[in-house]
């Protein structure tokens, strides 16, 4: 008799989900920092969050994106 991975696997079981908060984020137009090594650099500054949910209480000012759009397009 053959075995395989999903024959000592637990039986599946029903989970459910919810959402922790919703958070809406206002960007300044981006600052360019320029070209570096690994990609193209650029920083969001974030002057306002408005959040709902039980995660957040409290958003501190003085947050920030920073950015590097890489060669292939993507950002990280």
């Amino acid at each position: 008799m053959s075995t395989t991975l999903n024959d000592n696997l637990p039986s599946s079981q029903k989970s459910e989900t919810r959402s922790l908060f919703v958070m809406r984020l206002d960007v300044r137009k981006l600052q360019n920092v320029g070209a570096t090594p690994s990609g193209y650099r650029r920083i969001g500054v974030v002057p306002e969050v408005r959040s709902k949910g039980a995660a957040f209480r409290r958003v501190l000012d003085g947050g920030s994106d920073w950015q590097t759009v890489r060669t292939d397009g993507a950002t990280t």
